[in-house]
């Protein structure tokens, strides 16, 4: 019995995986697998996230609940979507701090070869 227990765990954990890579990566036909969505940071339950397959200009998406919002990353300004109050004070106090420059990296690590979009580039140099 508890070989069976054992079984079902490891296979519901596998499909728990498997559910993540399919809502967060991509494979192309040379077999290479591309995330799509990376989760840069969690904090007090607000999650943020960088995509890959992304338009102009740079920006990340923000979760909580069922609330969703993306902010640019230059500016910290909100584009589209709506947060409470609260999660918003997370975020601009994230983003000021830390957040930025890892937000950046993330950007320009998810970007694949044939993205439009391209590295990050701050609005003022570009």
């Amino acid at each position: 019995m508890a070989d069976n227990e054992n079984r079902i765990t490891q296979l519901d954990n596998a499909t728990r995986f498997l559910a993540y890579l399919l809502a967060t990566c991509r494979v192309d036909p040379d077999g290479t697998v591309i995330e799509i969505r990376k989760l840069v940071a969690r904090i007090e339950g607000v999650s943020i996230h960088v995509y890959s397959n992304e338009h102009p200009p740079p920006h990340f998406h923000v979760k909580y609940g069922g609330q969703k919002a993306s902010f640019r990353i230059d500016t910290c300004d909100i584009l589209e979507g709506s947060l409470g109050k609260r999660q918003n004070k997370i975020v601009k106090y994230w983003h000021e701090g830390q957040g930025k420059p890892v937000l950046i990296k993330v950007w320009d690590q998810t970007r694949p070869g044939d993205d439009t979009v391209g590295v990050y580039r701050n609005a003022a140099s570009a």
